[in-house]
């Protein structure tokens, strides 16, 4: 089953900059790009991150991130896997792995998935 909640731009922004600070106090302040995407969701909000097929799990060829809250789990589609495609290293930091931890137009999948 997937679920999306859409929020307002605003309330993207406003949390993000409290996740980017509470990351700061943490381990280090973060002032600006590049954002250390991968630090933040394994050892700040203590997912677990992995890079895999999901157009081939989903059966879908648009699909760049998912997070699975229940498994603590958070994975990015092998097409934008900077150590393959380097040239695709911005997209995966912003649009795969960045938008899964900041926004919640997010893949929420059931354990049962």
């Amino acid at each position: 089953m997937v679920a999306r909640a859409f929020l307002p731009e605003k309330h993207i922004q406003r949390e993000a900059d409290l996740l980017l600070a509470e990351y700061g106090e943490r381990f280090e302040q973060v002032v600006g790009p590049p954002i250390p995407i991968d630090e933040i969701i394994e050892l700040h909000l203590l997912l677990t991150f992995e890079i895999g097929d999901l157009r081939e799990m989903f059966g879908v060829g648009d699909i760049h991130g998912a997070i699975w809250i229940n498994q603590g789990r958070i994975a990015v589609d092998r097409s934008l896997d900077p150590s393959a495609n380097p040239r695709k290293l911005g997209r995966y930091r912003k649009k795969s792995c960045g938008d899964r931890i900041r926004t919640c137009d997010l893949e929420v999948m059931s354990d049962d998935f």
